[in-house]
């Protein structure tokens, strides 16, 4: 089961991008992918559509003109906010920026 849990939050961007609906809220591709910085849309779009099959992001379509898409965490993606804090805590101790 552990291995279950962690193998969506595995791949590099997933987190990323959790941790970046976690500070900012519900965003929109374009929005998403200036904040993630280094990020192809393409990796982009695989990330969401694997998040969103695992059921910790949803898409939502928002009826304005032009209609526009936005993603945002759903409650079990809410429900990360610990582990990823906790995560971030351990990696400011014991990662360094410098591997030299």
């Amino acid at each position: 089961m552990f291995e279950t849990a962690t193998s969506a939050l595995s791949k590099k961007w997933n987190t990323a991008i959790v941790r970046e609906l976690l500070d900012n809220g519900p965003q929109g591709f374009s929005d998403l992918e200036g904040a993630l910085g280094d990020i192809s849309g393409k990796v982009l779009s695989e990330c969401l559509d694997t998040l969103q099959d695992e059921g910790i992001v949803e898409r939502r379509i928002i009826q304005q003109k032009p209609l526009r898409v936005e993603y945002g965490l759903t409650a079990k993606g809410h429900d990360l906010k610990p582990v990823i804090d906790e995560l971030e805590s351990w990696a400011t101790v014991h990662v360094s920026e410098d591997k030299s």
